[in-house]
């Protein structure tokens, strides 16, 4: 499992983005717990409204879906910005591999499903029951995973 804090992303569609590090770290089948404060006090409507869109056309197959578009070169939401549809893809296709537990006073129950998540009142509540189902899971931390760049092994050498 992977706790990861949006810190300091905390507006918004933003909150998603320290999932790519934290879904890179997390072992397949793992699970990501999300911790976000969001500043406007819930997930923005358009947000959850594009996570519905995209939940009505997939029909249970979120991946197939980012991919068919991809490859056709559509937008999964044709009026929203690139960078909104491709935060939008990228989310769907970590929601293949691993698990998301949000974490947050400003969500509740409805916005988390919508979004593809489950939702926990705390880090602890979720560690519970993250380990219910891996009972012997490692736990990697990502204090701000809103200031991390994953880098390759060949992109941290210096020669």
């Amino acid at each position: 499992m992977t706790i990861v804090s949006t810190f300091p992303l905390d507006e918004g569609p933003q909150i998603i983005k320290p999932l790519g590090p934290a879904t890179m770290v997390t072992k397949p089948g793992g699970t990501v717990i999300l911790v976000a404060s969001i500043k406007e006090g819930r997930v923005p409507d358009v947000l959850l409204k594009a996570f519905d869109t995209a939940a009505k056309i997939a029909k249970g197959d979120s991946k197939s879906l980012v991919l068919k578009y991809l490859r056709e070169g559509n937008l999964i939401v044709p009026n929203a910005p690139m960078d909104f549809n491709c935060a939008l893809d990228l989310t769907l296709l970590y929601l293949s591999r691993v698990g998301v537990i949000l974490v947050s006073p400003d969500s509740d129950s409805d916005q988390a499903r919508r979004l593809g998540f489950n939702l926990a009142t705390s880090v602890d509540e979720a560690g519970r029951e993250v380990s219910k189902h891996l009972p012997n899971a490692t736990v990697n931390i990502l204090p701000a995973g809103g200031l991390i760049v994953p880098l390759t092994e060949e992109e941290l050498s210096f020669h």
